[in-house]
């Protein structure tokens, strides 16, 4: 298992160079550049004054030498300086990280908890009313982009039953003692790590039924029965657990899309965290900041998916990496 984690670990690098290669290469031949994105249309500049502004951001250079300087300056911690904002990347986008992980993360853990339990109710009353019901409603939430839930979210909440706030993470009251920050944190953040989960939540209710259905029909779940042990064990120690298989992988290859997801609800509610940031950065041609952006989130992926691979050798002990090789 120790070998198994050291190369993974050791491929993180060259993957992390080959997303950053690919993802520069295409921000820079997109059409435009930071120049005539940052200047006003009614600036009436010469073609030399442009050229000069771009010998000065040092976009001048080819491709291939302005992405070895990115990865150079990248080794010793440099992140550079916006273009648009002028201030160091990593004082840009720092503040916006932990909102993006909250955002993130409480969805993820709203999926993977109730995705499994809506799964196992559709296996265990397989063919009834909630069986139908749930698949319906996993059909429902895979069917309809996430941006549409939210625009439903925002015109009940707020408008029609407004009882959980629509906008921001926290509201304008410095009166408020730490425990009344943290429920006011936690009331802002329903909503929209709500909505960010229902495309998990139906993916994993539709997987974690499957499983659930061919777990139950084995071999030893029949054995453990016939020992005599009760449906609690029988469920819970041998049928849930090798059910979780599935869900772990789906989960930690969904995570990008739960990534992409977030940009558009951190839009749609307002959430100051990186979506609305990486946007920005996008329209105003912002390399050093796109470039973050995309080092970050590229290690949140491939981290989760080291972690998926931990997490079947604990799931599933028959599970060992490394040993055979």
């Amino acid at each position: 298992m120790g070998a198994y984690l050291i190369r993974r670990l050791a491929m993180f690098i060259p993957m992390l160079i080959g997303i950053t290669v690919i993802t520069f290469v295409i921000a820079n031949l997109a059409p435009g550049d930071p120049v005539t994105a940052l200047i006003s249309p009614e600036d009436q500049l010469r073609e030399e004054d442009l050229e000069r502004m771009r010998r000065a951001l040092g976009l001048d250079r080819p491709i291939p030498v302005r992405y070895l300087a990115w990865v150079r300056e990248l080794v010793t911690g440099n992140f550079g300086f916006s273009y648009y904002t002028k201030r160091p990347v990593i004082d840009t986008i720092t503040p916006r990280i932990l909102p993006t992980l909250e955002l993130t993360g409480i969805a993820l853990v709203l999926s993977l908890a109730v995705g499994v339990v809506f799964g196992t109710i559709s296996a265990l009353k397989q063919y009834s009313f909630w069986d139908y019901a749930l698949s319906v409603l996993s059909l429902v939430g895979l069917s309809i982009p996430t941006f549409f839930f939210g625009l439903v979210a925002l015109l009940i909440f707020g408008w029609l039953w407004p009882v959980l706030p629509v906008y921001g993470m926290q509201s304008f009251n410095e009166d408020l003692s730490l425990i009344g920050k943290i429920v006011d944190n936690l009331k802002h953040t329903i909503l929209p790590a709500s909505i960010l989960s229902i495309d998990l939540v139906a993916t994993n209710t539709r997987y974690a039924r499957t499983a659930m259905l061919e777990v139950l029909g084995s071999d030893y779940i029949r054995t453990a029965r016939s020992k005599g042990l009760s449906e609690r064990i029988v469920f819970g120690r041998h049928g849930l657990r090798n059910a979780l298989l599935p869900i772990i992988t789906i989960t930690s290859l969904r995570l990008p899309l739960l990534l992409g997801g977030a940009v558009v609800i951190e839009i749609v509610f307002s959430w100051p965290g990186l979506g609305q940031q990486l946007v920005d950065a996008i329209h105003w041609r912002d390399y050093p900041v796109l470039m973050a952006l995309v080092l970050f989130t590229s290690t949140l992926v491939l981290a989760s998916n080291l972690l998926a691979d931990v997490l079947y050798a604990y799931v599933d002990p028959r599970i060992r990496y490394g040993e055979a090789s």
